[in-house]
């Protein structure tokens, strides 16, 4: 399985998600806010990443990230401004040295096996190396897997927002992405232009892509549809923006819209991007009659035009496009 779970809050919503906060290219939480996501199968080791940042120098925030599987609490890692990082797993605690940031983002990453006797929860803090760990009896009565990744913020004095922003979650399977994520930034290429425009626009605009550009998305405010299995739309895509000499690895691209079924559920549509002239199809997904439910294609690890490693020329030359299936 590898990537389980890939998130840098791009369409500014909070589908497929559990939140009070506020979500606008980052996740905010402001004090007694929460956000949680709900894994699709438990897993009993994984590799967390997450970037964290906290907006006052009144000290006394922080942020508790729980491991969870269903109701039941497995680890609590504690991050709190201008303090070091807690890490609590089983009657088992330990505190790290590096004392967290204020007005600056910083990079997280969190290993946690659960196991009764190799066990272990540990932070690397900004690529430094295990910051604080706890090892031995990491299982939680009978609980063999996590399905469920928690935040709550808390504000001790004064105000002091929390911005998260740039998640990864790996399992130890299928022998790539399967130990420490890295560091790494999540951005969102925006429909600009149409290459095939085989759907139907709602309203009725000159360009197709017009309607299927808003974050968040606009509900039935402006949207394209099809009736007829594997009509499609293809749209070219805003530039990245990044520099090649400045970027080290493109390791994934994937295409995500919010899309339903007008009549009952079950209707399909396939993302898909293509590069130069080579597709890359991602499987069908099975709509609800509703927004509500993330829609994604499979995460593109390689350049389909090839294949070969993604580049930023060829991310740049990108199209991506949506065709209904059933």
């Amino acid at each position: 399985m590898a990537r389980v779970w890939s998130e840098g809050f791009e369409m500014n919503d909070s589908v497929g998600y559990t939140t009070t906060g506020y979500i606008s290219g980052v996740l905010v939480l402001d004090s007694n806010q929460y956000f949680y996501n709900t894994l699709a199968s438990g897993i009993s080791e994984g590799y967390f990443r997450m970037r964290l940042y906290f907006t006052s120098t009144i000290s006394g925030g922080w942020v508790e990230l729980y491991i969870k599987n269903g109701a039941t609490t497995l680890a609590t890692i504690r991050f709190t401004a201008l303090s070091p990082i807690t890490v609590s797993c089983n009657g088992m605690t330990d505190t790290g040295s590096f004392s967290l940031l204020e007005l600056a983002w910083q990079e997280i990453e969190i290993h946690y096996k659960i196991d009764d006797t190799t066990g272990v929860l540990e932070i690397n803090y900004e690529g430094t190396g295990i910051d604080c760990s706890v090892s031995g009896d990491t299982k939680v009565g009978t609980n063999s897997t996590f399905n469920q990744i928690y935040f709550f913020a808390v504000n001790s004095t004064g105000s002091n927002t929390k911005y998260i922003d740039d998640i990864a979650l790996n399992d130890t399977a299928g022998g790539v992405d399967d130990s420490w994520c890295g560091d790494g930034r999540i951005i969102r290429l925006t429909p600009n232009d149409d290459v095939t425009t085989e759907l139907t626009q709602f309203p009725a605009l000159t360009d197709h892509h017009a309607d299927v550009d808003e974050y968040p998305a606009d509900g039935d405010t402006t949207y394209v549809q099809g009736t007829v299995v594997d009509e499609e739309d293809l749209y070219e895509l805003s530039a990245s923006g990044l520099v090649a000499a400045d970027v080290d690895t493109i390791n994934r691209v994937w295409v995500e819209s919010r899309s339903k079924d007008t009549v009952a559920s079950g209707g399909e549509v396939a993302l898909f991007i293509v590069s130069d002239a080579t597709e890359g199809t991602g499987a069908d997904v099975v709509l609800s009659t509703t927004y509500n439910t993330k829609v994604m294609s499979q995460e593109f690890l390689q350049d389909p035009d090839g294949p070969a490693a993604w580049s930023v020329a060829a991310l740049d030359a990108l199209r991506a496009g949506v065709r209904t299936r059933a």
